[in-house]
């Protein structure tokens, strides 16, 4: 079976490369390939170069946005850390920011990996509020339920910085209950890699069965 890896939020792109190194090679699949995002400009420049090796690995500046087009990626303050699509964050500088383009993550999977259906998905997501975005988008489209293991912040924790939509917080976990979906904490933890390496042999046996 084929596996897609998408990385949301790559910044340096740490957890693209444990996934590489400690996950997927050392699973029974017929392939996999890496999506990464990445909307801030520098540092989607230099993670770029890291993985410019890596035939089988993808690395786009786009942001998950609620409708696709340009879209203002704002900052954190100098120190802070934790950049967003939203200025209201408790830490942003709403005057610094890229213009890039932004995508409605269904939209864009329908579009660039046609098998998405038939593939194993893995998603990882660290996107500072901007999963709000991205789940009502999986529920509407349908296509959460093709999301085989999803890795991350725990759900809430960074929308609840956001004055706009931390009162959205318990909207947002209803759809982690409905659907009974665990998120594994994969950010800045390499020690977590035997762990997601278990997770998944398993899941792919269980959906090869």
């Amino acid at each position: 079976m084929f596996v897609n890896y998408f990385d949301l939020g790559l910044y340096t792109g740490n957890e693209m490369s444990w996934m590489l190194k400690g996950v997927l090679p050392h699973l029974d699949i017929d392939g996999y390939r890496a999506y990464g995002f990445e909307a801030c400009v520098t540092t989607w420049k230099k993670t770029a170069k890291r993985f410019r090796k890596h035939d089988n690995v993808l690395i786009m500046n786009l942001a998950i946005a609620q409708v696709a087009g340009p879209v203002k990626f704002y900052h954190c303050f100098e120190g802070a850390s934790g950049n967003s699509i939203f200025d209201s964050k408790n830490n942003i500088n709403p005057e610094n920011y890229d213009l890039v383009p932004g995508v409605v993550f269904s939209e864009w999977v329908v579009e660039m990996v046609p098998s998405f259906k038939e593939d194993f998905n893995v998603l990882r997501f660290n996107i500072e509020g901007a999963e709000w975005h991205l789940f009502n988008d999986l529920e509407k489209s349908g296509i959460i339920k093709h999301i085989d293991v999803f890795c991350g912040a725990k759900p809430g924790k960074d929308m609840a910085k956001i004055s706009e939509i931390k009162n959205k917080v318990d909207q947002h976990i209803k759809i982690f209950n409905d659907y009974k979906i665990k998120v594994f904490p994969f950010a800045d933890h390499r020690e977590n890699t035997n762990k997601l390496r278990k997770i998944i042999s398993r899941k792919l046996k269980e959906k090869q069965t």
